[in-house]
Formats: C-alpha cells, sequence, structure tokens
C-alpha cells in the first residue's frame, strides 16, 4: 500500500529498473532503508524519485527528462556539501549516459556491466536550479 510521496518515488525508481533486479519491491525497499528518496514532481504529481546517500545518487522516474529542476539542486547541494557527486549507470543505457555527460559527470571507473561516474562541477546546475 502506498502511504506517501516518498514511498510512491521509492516505487517509481524500483519500477524504472525492476528489469535488472533481481528482488521484488519489498526486498528493494529493505536494501534502500538508509537512502533519503527525494520525490520529483510534475503538475504536483510524483513521477519519480532521487535516491541519495552521501555523495550517491541514483534517479528512477516514469517521464525521463522531467524533474530536472529538484535534481539539479539535489546536485548542487552534494557538491556543496562534499565536493563531489558520484553515480552509477548501465553500459547500455546511452541516453542516460549522454545525460550524465552533459551536466558534468565524467567516467571514473567500470565495472562488468556499468559505469561509475564522479562530478566535481555541475556544467549546467547554477542555469537552472534557481
Amino acid at each position: 500500500m502506498i502511504t506517501n510521496d516518498v514511498d510512491l518515488a521509492a516505487r517509481k525508481i524500483y519500477a524504472s529498473v525492476a528489469d535488472r533486479l533481481t528482488c521484488n519491491y519489498d526486498e528493494f525497499a529493505d536494501l534502500i532503508q538508509d537512502w533519503i528518496i527525494i520525490p520529483m514532481y510534475e503538475q504536483q504529481r510524483v513521477i519519480g524519485g532521487i535516491m541519495v546517500r552521501g555523495n550517491e545518487l541514483h534517479v528512477g522516474m516514469d517521464r525521463p527528462n522531467y524533474g530536472a529542476r529538484t535534481y539539479l539542486k539535489v546536485i548542487q547541494d552534494t557538491l556543496d556539501q562534499y565536493g563531489t557527486a558520484v553515480t552509477s549507470i548501465m553500459k547500455t543505457n546511452l541516453p542516460g549516459i549522454k545525460f550524465c555527460e552533459r551536466l558534468g559527470f565524467q567516467i571514473t571507473g567500470v565495472t562488468r556491466d556499468r559505469y561509475v561516474l564522479t562530478m566535481r562541477e555541475c556544467k549546467i546546475c547554477s542555469k537552472r536550479s534557481t
């Protein structure tokens, strides 16, 4: 049962990656208990969320390219607090890789199926997040 916007955002994050996971939503929810979930909105409707743990960020949503203002603010807040932001992305997610690179993330590591990306400065945050 969905109880609030944070729960709905977590469910949308899960839905955006469910095809790549080997767990159900309840198991996923247990795994992300120590993450902060920030809902992303479009026209007052939750369209996804941002998972934050320290300087690590992950985004999942049902409407790509929406909710950018929230994401840019979270990135800038993370950079201000930690000096860097990190994320990872599937090697096969070419649009996502291009999006991350446009923001200022650079590939700093590689695993079997993912790139690890690090950002020290957001290329567009100051232009849009205010």
